[in-house]
Order: structure tokens, then sequence, then C-alpha cells
């Protein structure tokens, strides 16, 4: 075996290592787009570059005036955006991180691939909903059957406590704390932190409905609390089949209300719930920590508030103490071959 055929197994080696560690520690829609950005870098070094297993050099595949060239294909051939172009390059960046911890010698690939400029992004604000809206999203939601019962609650959740989508969906049977008057559970957010989410009544008591409706008092401690249909209590609901539920419940809801984005998805709910936060007097800091924000700026930015609102909203803070709870294939001779994990 030539040196290119011995460098190309051992990258695809590396690949799948890379593949199996990050399976652990990301969600599945992450580690899904880890695969397809691979899979779209190796189909362009082999289709318009020409590298395969007889010249595959990874200081050549993965040298910073590669990387450079795939972005710009990726706009001009894909027709990607700066935020996807982005992605991209931050989970090639990734694998690279994980070639230069194996073996030192690729450390030089992922200096250069660091220097790499992102794109420039164009920011834009998230379709915002009044409580008109909200209310009429639930009121379209045939609770009598068992699937409505769970779209109910889960929406309810998501708008009630303004989490993640995934953050909701990672909550099992027994993280939650449904007493009447302290429900809570603790999820974990972005960069493995946990957060306190505060249950309010009307929410508790919607949960104990659809948790006795699905699990009848025989759920178990792996069981996630909304679970997939097909496979399982032990798997989660997918994000995707969240957002076409939502989107689905969209349509019905705009008839009577037009207010009610059609192509509405779960983040809008987040953005919604701490907007009306505010608007119920809720301050800024408190809504931040509620939000899992790092500082009440980032929350700002977030809602794309206004001065006069930000001086509004942090008018009382020299009055709060530490109160800050819510009041209310890539083989040999093909490079695809080896990076599939097939």
């Amino acid at each position: 075996m030539n040196k290119s055929r011995k460098e190309a197994s051992k990258i695809a080696r590396f690949y799948r290592g890379w593949m199996a560690e990050s399976i652990n520690v990301k969600s599945s829609s992450t580690v899904k787009n880890y695969k397809l950005t691979m899979d779209i870098y190796m189909d362009f070094i082999y289709e318009e570059l020409g590298y395969n297993g007889n010249n595959f050099l990874t200081e050549k595949c993965f040298s910073e005036t590669v990387i450079s060239d795939w972005l710009k294909w990726l706009k001009t051939h894909r027709k990607c955006t700066p935020q996807t172009c982005n992605i991209r390059l931050s989970i090639i960046r990734s694998f690279l991180k994980y070639l230069s911890r194996i073996e030192k010698q690729y450390k030089d690939l992922y200096y250069e691939a660091q220097q790499i400029p992102r794109r420039k992004e164009i920011k834009t604000k998230v379709t915002g909903m009044s409580k008109n809206a909200i209310k009429a999203l639930m009121d379209s939601i045939n609770t009598r059957n068992k699937i409505g019962c769970r779209d109910f609650t889960l929406i309810s959740f998501l708008y009630g406590t303004a989490a993640r989508i995934d953050e909701a969906l990672s909550i099992k049977v027994s993280d939650l704390h449904l007493s009447s008057s302290e429900g809570y559970v603790v999820v974990i957010g972005k960069g493995r932190k946990a957060r306190t989410l505060v249950l309010l009544p009307r929410l508790i008591a919607n949960l104990k409905i659809y948790i006795k409706r699905f699990f009848n008092g025989n759920e178990s401690t792996n069981d996630y609390l909304f679970f997939s249909r097909e496979k399982g209590r032990d798997e989660k609901m997918t994000e995707e089949a969240v957002n076409y539920r939502l989107k689905k419940y969209a349509m019905l809801a705009n008839k009577e209300c037009n207010e009610v984005p059609l192509g509405l998805h779960s983040h809008q709910l987040r953005h919604a719930r701490a907007s009306h936060w505010l608007e119920d007097g809720i301050t800024l800091p408190v809504i931040s920590k509620m939000l899992g924000h790092e500082d009440y700026m980032t929350t700002a930015r977030y809602l794309d508030i206004s001065i006069s609102q930000i001086t509004n909203a942090l008018k009382n803070l020299e009055d709060e103490n530490t109160e800050n709870t819510m009041r209310e294939e890539w083989n040999e001779d093909n490079l695809r071959t080896i990076f599939s994990l097939e």
C-alpha cells in the first residue's frame, strides 16, 4: 500500500473515531450535520479537485487554501448562506481539532483553519408572536385525542418555560418535580450548563394529565417525557417532528388569527415567551437568567429591544435582591466511501 492509500485509511479511521466520540456528547441533529458536512467536503475534493486514494495527502486535502476554496464553492454552487458556510467551517475545524489531539503533526492544519475568516452573516430578526397568536395556536389543538394531548402539553411547555427545543426534548419523566406549589425541572442547556425551569400551576396540571394518559404509572427512569412514537419511550422526539406539528397547527390557527406565522418553528415560542415576560414587567436580568443567557445585554439583542425598553426593564434593578425566579465512504480509490459510517 503506497503512502497516499495509507494516509487515506488512517484519516478515515480517525474520522470514525471522531464521529463515535461526537455521538456520545452531541445531539442527534448535530451528529447528522457533522456527517453531512464531511460528505459534502469529501465530494468536493474528490469531484472538484480530483483527489483519490492514489494522491491523497492530509496536508493538501485539508489545507487552508482548499478549505477556503470549498467555502467559495458552497456559496456559488450550492447557494449556501453565510450562516450555513460558517456552520460548515466550524465542523471542519472541529474535525481538525480532533486530528490535532490524536497526532501532533496535524496541529498546523488546525491552526491554519482557525485563521480562515468567517463569512459576514446577515442578522435576521425572529418573527414575533402576540399573545393572541399564542392563544389561537393553542385553541387549534384537539386535546381529545392522544396526539393532540401530547402536542398541547409540549407546546405549552415550550412557551411556558421558554426552553430551547433540545432542552425540552431531552427531559425524562424522572427529571420532573411536580409539586403544585413549587414545580420545576433542571435542564442541560448550551455549554452543558444546568438551568432550572420553573413550572407554573397550569403547566403542572397539563403535565400530570399528559403523564397519566401516556404512561399510566408505568414510567421508568429512562423514559423521555416527549418520546418517539415509532422508536419507543427510550428515544426522544426529533426537532423535525416538532416543527412539522407546529406548522400544521399554525396553518389552522392562522385562519382564526392572521398574526400566527405560517412557517412557525419552535424557537419562535421561546422568543414570544421572553417578549411577553418583558411586556408583563419582569426585568431584563431576570429574563436573561431564565433564558440561560450569560448577561442581560445578550437578551436585549436577542429580543431586538429598543433603548427605551431597556431603560424601563432595568429601572428597578437597583431595588432587586437575589430573587431571580419567575414571578408568575471513502475507500482507497473513492474518498466518499471511507468516510461513510456504513
